[in-house]
C-alpha cells in the first residue's frame, strides 16, 4: 500500500466545483429575482425609451407595471401548467410559474402622461416619451456677420437692403 498526501485545497476545489454546478445558469440578477428573471432589450430613439420584455405564457391581466420616480417595475405571474396528468412523472421541468419582477431606473425624465404599453404574442413592450426637455432640439444656424440687418438672417438667406 502506498500513501498519497492529502492536499485539503484539492477537496475545496471540488467542492467549488460541486457549488458551482448547482448554481449554473443562475445570474445575479437571478438570484435577486428568483429563478426567473424574463429577457429584457431597452432601446433609447431621439423621443423615447423602449423598453421589451418577454413574458411567454402569462396573461396581459398579470402584468403589473410601475412608474414611480424614474423607477419602472414590471411585474408579472405565470400559472402553473395544470394540463399534466398527476400520475405522470416529470423527468425535466424547465418552464417556471409564479411571481416575477424586474426593475429599471431610467436614466432621463419620461412623460408618465402619455406611457404606452402593449402586450402582444409574449412581449411586453412599453414606451416611455421622454421629457420634451430632454429632446434633441434643431438648432438652425445663423449668418456669421454680426451687424443688426443679418443678425437674424439664416445662413443661405440673401442680405435684406
Amino acid at each position: 500500500m502506498s500513501l498519497v498526501q492529502w492536499h485539503p485545497f484539492n477537496e475545496l476545489s471540488d467542492m467549488q466545483r460541486s457549488v458551482n454546478h448547482f448554481f449554473d445558469g443562475w445570474n445575479d440578477a437571478n438570484s435577486r429575482q428568483g429563478w426567473f428573471a424574463f429577457p429584457v432589450d431597452i432601446q433609447e430613439s431621439p423621443d423615447a425609451i423602449i423598453v421589451r420584455a418577454e413574458l411567454p405564457g402569462v396573461q396581459r391581466e398579470d402584468i403589473d407595471l410601475r412608474l414611480s420616480g424614474g423607477h419602472l417595475t414590471i411585474r408579472a405571474t405565470r400559472a402553473a401548467d395544470g394540463t399534466l396528468d398527476p400520475s405522470v412523472r416529470s423527468l425535466r421541468t424547465e418552464t417556471r410559474s409564479g411571481d416575477f419582477q424586474r426593475g429599471f431606473d431610467l436614466d432621463m425624465p419620461v412623460d408618465a402622461e402619455h406611457v404606452e404599453a402593449r402586450y402582444q404574442d409574449g412581449v411586453l413592450t412599453v414606451h416611455l416619451p421622454k421629457q420634451e426637455s430632454v429632446r434633441p432640439k434643431a438648432i438652425p444656424v445663423l449668418a456669421g456677420t454680426t451687424g443688426a440687418k443679418s443678425h437674424n438672417r439664416r445662413l443661405g438667406e440673401p442680405e435684406a437692403r
